[in-house]
């Protein structure tokens, strides 16, 4: 994505954080790293959290009466969270636009809000994501969710991911940051 946007230069400004997240023990995570960077935080219009792209869906099968971990033949959708500040309403329907055109394959589920210490939530999310998440930043997750992020396989889990997907994947990202420089060109971001 930042060499597309070096090839297509926008008039926002980007961050591009990769980290291991919270698998990290706090050593490389978004959290540490947002912390690190207060007046990023304060002056952000947005904030897009991407995860796990190009995940191919793989279950526990009980055919036979014991587990055996497959493939299912789908990918993993896409779960998506929005936090609640106002302007998140324009970054959804953004996100929405965005996925217009592509394949039927790439599935995308929105998260509905649960009880989270006693408040109504609409957010989901572990280290970064939900440090945005919960913030008054205008937040999208875009998180597919495999049953376990760590499984043995002889492969190291390669054949758990599909680059033409991820692929897919992030040109929907693109696109919506190709959006949000438009509204902001715009006056209206």
């Amino acid at each position: 994505m930042a060499e597309y946007f070096a090839a297509h230069p926008i008039n926002i400004n980007l961050d591009f954080v990769i980290t291991t997240g919270h698998m990290s023990g706090h050593h490389l995570n978004e959290s540490a790293w947002m912390d690190q960077r207060p007046a990023i935080m304060q002056n952000a219009k947005a904030a897009i959290v991407c995860e796990h792209f190009g995940a191919i869906e793989w279950k526990d099968n009980f055919k036979t009466g014991k587990p055996v971990y497959e493939p299912t033949g789908k990918y993993e959708p896409m779960w998506t969270m929005v936090n609640s500040s106002g302007p998140s309403t324009q970054l959804h329907e953004l996100y929405l636009d965005a996925l217009e055109g592509t394949p039927e394959t790439l599935r995308m589920a929105m998260v509905s809000p649960q009880i989270v210490n006693g408040v109504k939530s609409q957010w989901y999310g572990a280290g970064g994501s939900s440090t945005l998440g919960y913030s008054n930043i205008p937040t999208i997750g875009i998180i597919p969710q495999p049953d376990y992020l760590w499984a043995e396989m002889v492969d190291g889990g390669w054949s758990k991911l599909d680059v033409p997907m991820a692929v897919t994947q992030i040109n929907v990202i693109l696109r919506l940051i190709e959006s949000l420089n438009n509204k902001f060109m715009a006056g209206k971001l």
